[in-house]
Parts: C-alpha cells; sequence; structure tokens
C-alpha cells in the first residue's frame, strides 16, 4: 500500500463529474463544487501494472510537496484506491485553459515571442524535474497544460522515472517509451540513454511545434524519410524563424546526444535572452515562485464565426440546432473521402491516414447542441488539420435561413 488515506474517497469520489479526457490507461472527470479546481484521474483497471501506478503517483506527490511545488507542475492533491473496485484515483490541480495542442494552429504555430513565452516555462518545469533527479519521458503538447493567465503546467507523470540520485551520480535508462513523434533517436534505437538528454530532445521537438505548427517527422528513424534528410545535412530548409530560434532548435535535435545542447546551455542561448519579457532563472531551481504579471496570456487568433447559426471554438462545432446534425457531419466525411467506421444517432468514429501516411482515428460526438471531435489515434496537429477541413465541409453544407 501507499499509504494514502482511504477516507479521501467520499471526500472527492462522490464530486466527480463530467469526463473531460479519456486515454489507453486512463480518465479524466471534473470535479463538481466546491472542488472545480480540480480534477479526478482514474486508472483503467488492467490497464496499468500496480507498480506503474504506484510510480506515477510517488513521483507527482514528490514534486508536489509544500517545500517543492514548482508553478508550472500540474499540483498533485491527493491520491486513493477505491474499496469497491481497488481502482487508483490521483485528485490534482485543474489546469482551466486546457491543453497547449489546443491553441496551436496547423501549419502556422505561434508567433515567436508567445513561443519564448511557453518555452521559458516549460524549461523551468523540465530544469526543476531534473534537479530532482527525475526526467519526463512523455514531453509532448497533449502533455503542457495551461493554467490561470496562461502559466504552463507540464503533467502527466506515467513515464516519469528517478535518473539520478542525490548525491548526483547518474544511472543510464534502458525502457523504450514514450510518443515516438517526440522520441529521442537513442531511445529507439534500443540503447541505454540519459534521461536529461531525451528530454531536451522532446523538449526541440515541442518548440519546432509551437514555432511551424506542424511536427519535422514521424520518428527519429531511418524509416523516416523527412528526419534521414535532417540527419544528413543536419539542418532545416526553410523555415520562417528567426536565426537564434533556429540555431537552438539544431542544437536540441542533435542526434548525437553527447553533442546536444544542455538545460544549462538552453538558459544561456541567445534566443532566451532576447526579448524583454522576464524569466525565472534555473540557476536557483529551489525558487519556484511565478511572478503572474510577467505571464499575461496570449489571445491567438480563432477561426472565423462562419455564420449567425453556428460557431467553431477548438475543436468544437457549436449549434444552434442540433437536428440532423450528425447526417451532415457524415455526409462531409463521405465527401472528404474519410471512412466512417461506426455510427448511432449520437456519435461517428471515422478513420483515415494524415500527410505521413499514419493512421488517424477520431471521434465526433453530440452532447448538448455541440459536435466534439475526439482524437483517438494519431497526431493532434494533423487531427486539428483534419478537424478545419471537416468543419469548413460541414459549415458550408448547413441551410441558411
Amino acid at each position: 500500500m501507499l499509504g494514502f488515506a482511504t477516507e479521501d474517497v467520499p471526500l472527492y469520489a462522490q464530486f466527480a463529474d463530467e469526463i473531460i479526457g479519456k486515454g489507453a490507461t486512463a480518465v479524466v472527470r471534473r470535479l463538481a463544487h466546491p472542488y472545480s479546481d480540480l480534477v479526478m484521474k482514474s486508472f483503467i483497471p488492467q490497464a496499468l501494472s500496480q507498480t506503474d501506478i504506484r510510480r506515477e503517483i510517488l513521483v507527482h506527490k514528490h514534486l508536489s510537496s509544500p517545500s517543492k511545488r514548482h508553478c508550472n507542475l500540474i499540483g498533485f492533491t491527493s491520491a486513493f484506491q477505491s474499496p469497491h473496485d481497488s481502482c487508483w484515483h490521483i485528485v490534482m490541480e485543474r489546469a482551466e485553459h486546457g491543453e497547449l495542442f489546443e491553441r496551436i494552429e496547423p501549419d502556422i504555430g505561434f508567433p515567436e515571442n508567445a513561443a519564448l513565452l511557453y518555452f521559458r516555462q516549460l524549461l523551468s518545469a523540465v530544469a526543476y524535474m531534473h534537479c530532482e533527479g527525475i526526467c519526463h519521458r512523455d514531453i509532448k503538447p497533449e502533455n503542457i497544460l495551461l493554467g490561470t493567465k496562461g502559466i504552463l503546467k507540464l503533467s502527466d507523470f506515467g513515464l516519469a522515472t528517478l535518473y539520478k540520485r542525490k548525491q548526483g551520480e547518474r544511472r543510464l535508462l534502458k525502457s523504450q517509451c514514450g510518443t515516438r513523434m517526440y522520441v529521442a533517436p537513442e531511445i529507439l534505437s534500443g540503447h541505454e540513454y540519459d534521461g536529461e538528454a531525451i528530454d531536451v530532445w522532446s523538449m526541440g521537438i515541442v518548440l519546432y511545434v509551437m514555432l511551424t505548427g506542424d511536427v519535422p517527422w514521424n520518428e527519429a528513424t531511418v524509416r523516416s524519410p523527412d528526419y534521414m534528410r535532417f540527419q544528413s545535412n543536419l539542418d532545416f530548409d526553410n523555415l520562417t524563424i528567426s536565426s537564434d530560434a533556429h540555431d537552438l532548435l539544431l542544437s536540441m535535435l542533435q542526434p548525437d546526444p553527447k553533442k546536444r545542447i544542455s538545460l544549462k546551455e538552453i538558459e544561456q542561448h541567445q534566443w532566451l535572452n532576447n526579448e524583454s519579457v522576464a524569466r525565472n532563472s534555473l540557476s536557483n531551481p529551489e525558487q519556484v515562485n511565478c511572478t503572474t504579471a510577467q505571464l499575461a496570456p496570449f489571445h491567438l487568433s480563432q477561426p472565423a464565426k462562419p455564420s449567425d447559426i453556428n460557431e467553431i471554438v477548438g475543436t468544437r462545432i457549436k449549434l444552434e440546432k442540433s437536428t440532423e446534425a450528425l447526417s451532415i457531419i457524415s455526409s462531409a466525411l463521405q465527401d472528404l473521402f474519410v471512412e466512417v467506421k461506426e455510427t448511432s444517432d449520437k456519435r461517428i468514429v471515422f478513420a483515415t491516414t494524415d500527410k505521413r501516411n499514419n493512421a488517424l482515428i477520431g471521434l465526433i460526438s453530440l452532447q448538448n447542441d455541440e459536435l466534439i471531435f475526439q482524437k483517438r489515434r494519431g497526431d493532434w496537429i494533423e487531427f486539428k488539420r483534419l478537424f478545419a477541413i471537416i468543419a469548413s465541409n460541414f459549415m458550408s453544407q448547413i441551410p441558411q435561413n
């Protein structure tokens, strides 16, 4: 047993509200008032081993202890095991502005100053974890949330592990894990690897996505033509970003981990020091308080409202009238040669492939006069790109009064 009090069960479980996220191993629910600033992550029985669940809980709890809590890591509140089904739950801070990927426009990305603001906070979060001897191993836009006033929150510590002991002695890791588009080549090659270097690589891919609105390749292996082109000359062609940002990307995405830039070197890089926005210093990792006045949110462009009847927000279509909505969206999918795998009066499951020929599977559900698009498999950027095309086709088929 982990030693978490079971009296938390009635305290939080009875306030579990709507599902706001679902993956292969867990379901996340919003908690109702008076705990509306919290969410509850419930692990799906048998989806993970008890060892993996307990490691995630212990890592998250350690990083959120009162003396260590960092404003750029999602806060841990409690963990408990349900007595009736032995299911483990983590109660944690709610990031009210959702996931970072929701703000990234496909093929556009962020303005460079916005990317800089978010990247500084990501750097601070990862540097703090490394100071505690823990590497994340799954840094990607879906695991980066946004809280009050645009404060970035790194989340999901399911793959995080201890790689450095208190004495500073490091151990090499060997588990192949992470999301392939964001995973360093040394992991995919099956070699032992350094926890710090692989997190730097993943941060580099995230920065590339923020600056361009796309991922550079499917995976960092010989199976990816895009990666092989990059590896042949160690450069990116046709990036419309500053020379400083370009240089930092190349330094972070150095295939040889021994030549890859370190977190300390990233902190000192010219790109992080060429803006007037103040940053948290990594020279003192114990300093974990954030000045929220420095983190004013960016209001990125939203899709224009197509009509007075319906509105596109994020990956949802708000409807004035839901009648025939799923029938119209099904027709839109057929027009785009997207396969409809399952259909009912409340949901559609569709499947297609993205521009790199990877599987892309999604769910469209009708809830409270909204069409909600959820990714089941594939890359989020590609999913958003497809959503924009489907939504545009759908809007064109809506009868205008």
